[in-house]
C-alpha cells in the first residue's frame, strides 16, 4: 500500500493443517475490461499477468471439510479509498469486496482462516463493496434571462436554452445520495462582479434579479468523491456555441470579452472510465 501499484493477479493455496482436509479454497476476480472471471482453486491464477489489467474486486469461498471446520475472512485495500471491511467468504454476491464500475484497483489483500466459533476479525472501515451507485445522482438547474428558473436536469442533460440569445444568470448544482465523503463545489464569473466565492452542493452561484450574465464557471469535487470521480462540464457561449469539455476546476466559458453563457452540461464520471469528450477548447478570452 502507499505506492499506487495495482494488483493484477492472485493465487491462494491451502497450507498447514488445512492440507489434510478435503475441500478447496476457491476464488475469483473482477478484472479491468474483462469483468467477473470463473472460479479457480488451490494455487491457480485469478486475474491476469502481462496485460496490465487491475483487479477491482475479489471473492473467496471454502468447500468440503475445509468449509465445515473453518470460515474465511478477507479484506482489500482499494485505490483512493483504503482498507475495506472484513468480508466473510461466500459464493453469493455478499462475498464480493472491492469495487465495480469505478475504475479502482485493489492494491493489497489480507486473508484469515477462522475456526468455527473463533474470533472474527474486524475494523473500523466504512465500506465493504462499492459500485457506481456510491456516486449518487447529479442534478442541476439554471436561472435564465426572461425564463426564470428552469426545470432541473440530471447528469449529462442540457440546462438552458440555446439559439435565443438569453443569458444564464445563476446555477444550482447538487449531488444527492452519495455514500462517498465529499461534495461538489462551484463558482461563477459574473458580469461586473468577476469571480464569486466557491459554494457547496445545492447553493446558488451567480445572481438573480440583477440582469447580470454568467460568463464562466468552475466546478470541482472534494473528498472521496473527488478521489474516485472527475466532474466534466461544458458551456454554450454567445458567438462561440458549445465550447470543449472542462474538468475538475478548470474555467469553462470566457472572461474579459463580455460574452454570456447560454447553457451548460455537467457529468460526473469515475476516474479511468470514458469521458464525455476531449479536454480542450473550454476557455476563450478573444472576441469573435
Amino acid at each position: 500500500t502507499g505506492r499506487s501499484k495495482q494488483m493484477e493477479a492472485l493465487t491462494i493455496s491451502k497450507g498447514g493443517v488445512t492440507q489434510n482436509l478435503s475441500g478447496d479454497i476457491k476464488y475469483r476476480a473482477h478484472v479491468q475490461n474483462i469483468g467477473e472471471q470463473a472460479w479457480v482453486a488451490n494455487g491457480e491464477i485469478a486475474g491476469t499477468t502481462g496485460q496490465g489489467k487491475r483487479i477491482e474486486a475479489v471473492q473467496i469461498a471454502l468447500t468440503g471439510e475445509l468449509a465445515e471446520q473453518y470460515d474465511v475472512y478477507y479484506r482489500v485495500h482499494v485505490q483512493n479509498i483504503g482498507w475495506m471491511k472484513w468480508i466473510k467468504g461466500s459464493e453469493n454476491e455478499s462475498g464480493w469486496t472491492g469495487s465495480k464500475g469505478l475504475g479502482l484497483a485493489i492494491e493489497a489483500v489480507e486473508i484469515q482462516l477462522v475456526e468455527k466459533g473463533g474470533q472474527v476479525p474486524s475494523s473500523n472501515a466504512k465500506y465493504s463493496y462499492l459500485t457506481t451507485d456510491a456516486i449518487g445522482t447529479l442534478s442541476y438547474v439554471v436561472h435564465q434571462q426572461d425564463y426564470g428558473t428552469l426545470q432541473t436536469v440530471l447528469s449529462g442533460g442540457q440546462a438552458g436554452k440555446t439559439g435565443e440569445a438569453k443569458r444564464l444568470e445563476a446555477a444550482w448544482i447538487a449531488v444527492h445520495d452519495s455514500i462517498l465523503s465529499g461534495s461538489i463545489q462551484y463558482r461563477a464569473h459574473v458580469q461586473n462582479i468577476g469571480w464569486q466565492s466557491w459554494v457547496n452542493s445545492g447553493n446558488a452561484s451567480g445572481t438573480t434579479g440583477q440582469s447580470k450574465r454568467m460568463e464562466a464557471i468552475q466546478i470541482a469535487l472534494s473528498g472521496e468523491l473527488g478521489a474516485v470521480c472527475d466532474v466534466w462540464y461544458r458551456v454554450h457561449v454567445q458567438n462561440y456555441g458549445w465550447l470543449g469539455w472542462a474538468k475538475n476546476g478548470q474555467t469553462a466559458g470566457t472572461t474579459g470579452i463580455g460574452y454570456r453563457i447560454e447553457a451548460i452540461q455537467i457529468q460526473i464520471v469515475p476516474k479511468g472510465t470514458t469521458p464525455p469528450g476531449v479536454n480542450s477548447g473550454y476557455y476563450k478570452n478573444v472576441e469573435i
